[in-house]
């Protein structure tokens, strides 16, 4: 057979006697390139190939690495499998659909015979380190439609087999890892062990194929990330952004009092909400009594803001 040669981002050129896959190509470049491999772009396109994906003669391959943008999808959409295997191996008879990647992590929608609840979450992710620690290859296999329906009926799994009748194609493509498997288009990891670090965050409701007609299902949301000080970043962030949203703000207005004195005003920060809205009112009763002149930031003795904030305690930070 002629040599089937591959042109890298660099323009060199990788020669295989028959046409080898994306990860075939990683490993003869070197073992480190080989382990963070998670898939690849051919010809320029941006949509990221499955790493067992063989190639053609004449294709240029942009290698994708577990530790890159691109990388950080395929880890998501492998760790959607993770977390629909966990909840599978913890509770039983719960029914699969979907399991997309979306902006910041991944959510999988699940029919199950008893609700999930909030304190389900550690232990499905929990479970999901299991699984990640056994290291289980991921294999990808393609069957005809018509026994993938099959076997998804006859385990009972309508909504794949719901999807598969759908799609109307001749075949599909299968993922396994151990005896666990899903119907799916890829890309996946190589095995369970490449997702290092993963959450689950939260639980909602949402229907099936999005129509409130359909039976309601239990959508888990989950993120997952290279490693665990990223997850961490990430996480910080999140924490951040509460911290700075308007309800929040309004729950914990800042109040900016300046050094003890006879008569000193008060200032206020952006979400002061009821507090401001409060001191306005006490700032207008003493107006009245004195014949003072009532203002927006309010003249009133620190002796009776500090009355004020005892007969209305709220969140605050002081800044003497």
């Amino acid at each position: 057979m002629a040599s089937v040669r591959i042109t890298l981002p660099d323009n060199s050129i990788k020669s295989f006697d028959q046409s080898p896959t994306i990860l075939q190509v990683a490993e003869s470049i070197g073992p480190g390139l080989a382990k963070n491999c998670v898939g690849g772009c051919i010809n320029g396109s941006k949509e990221i190939i499955d790493l067992r994906t063989p190639l053609s003669d004449g294709d240029r391959l942009e290698i994708v690495t577990s530790n890159s943008e691109k990388g950080r999808e395929v880890l998501r959409h492998s760790a959607a499998h993770i977390m629909a295997h966990a909840v599978q191996e913890l509770f039983k008879n719960v029914k699969v659909t979907i399991g997309p990647v979306v902006d910041d992590g991944f959510y999988y929608d699940f029919d199950p015979e008893t609700p999930l609840t909030l304190a389900d979450l550690q232990k499905i992710e929990d479970r999901m380190y299991e699984i990640i620690q056994r290291n289980v290859p991921l294999v990808r296999e393609v069957w005809p439609s018509d026994k993938a329906v099959q076997v998804f009926a006859d385990m009972g799994e309508s909504y794949k087999a719901e999807i598969i009748s759908d799609l109307k194609t001749s075949e599909v493509s299968i993922y396994k890892q151990g005896t666990w498997f899903d119907l799916c288009r890829g890309p996946h990891v190589q095995s369970t062990g490449q997702v290092k670090a993963v959450k689950v965050m939260s639980i909602a409701g949402a229907y099936w194929r999005g129509d409130q007609k359909n039976k309601q299902l239990q959508r888990v949301y989950a993120t997952a990330f290279n490693d665990k000080k990223e997850l961490k970043e990430h996480l910080n962030n999140l924490e951040v952004q509460k911290t700075r949203s308007p309800k929040n703000r309004q729950r914990a207005g800042t109040v900016y009092v300046p050094r003890l004195g006879a008569r000193h005003a008060v200032f206020y920060c952006q979400g002061h909400g009821d507090l401001q809205r409060t001191c306005q009112l006490h700032s207008r009763a003493l107006s009245q009594v004195r014949l003072q002149r009532s203002d927006h930031s309010p003249v009133v003795r620190l002796e009776s803001v500090y009355h004020l904030w005892s007969l209305r305690p709220l969140q605050r930070q002081y800044v003497l």
